[in-house]
């Protein structure tokens, strides 16, 4: 789906009014967001309040809300706050992730899947993907 609005070259989201009022005029199924940051006590944040403002919005219009980071956004913290963890349904990351963020995350109620990078290049058709619960 795209909406209207004011380009961001520089992290290619779209903000500004019309953006705003397409966002508040929808709902959806799933809504995959990439996080800029994410600490499992202060929450998800981004660099530019205008993308947060955005991503609160697509978050509020999604039942399942499914956030991508890999093991560099973790442990960090950035100017504007999107929202807490506990607003994440699914979170999919790299094995470089730290074990600690993985079970902070689990432990608020977050569905954690860690994909396995040493099979995905490998090219192998098993499973990539390990949740534990």
């Amino acid at each position: 789906m795209r909406i209207a609005g004011d380009l961001q070259k520089d992290t290619v989201y779209l903000s500004g009014e019309w953006a705003q009022r397409a966002l508040s005029e929808i709902r959806l199924d799933k809504a995959i967001l990439g996080v800029s940051a994410i600490d499992p006590h202060y929450g998800v944040s981004t660099s530019h309040h205008a993308e947060a403002q955005i991503t609160r919005m697509v978050s509020k219009a999604a039942k399942t809300r499914i956030a991508l980071a890999d093991h560099t956004k973790f442990g960090r913290q950035r100017f504007a706050f999107v929202g807490p963890v506990t607003d994440i349904d699914i979170l999919v990351t790299d094995s470089g992730t730290d074990p600690k963020y993985v079970q902070e995350l689990r432990d608020a109620g977050v569905q954690v899947f860690v994909a396995d990078g040493e099979q995905a290049a490998k090219g192998t058709n098993s499973r990539i993907i390990k949740q534990k619960s």
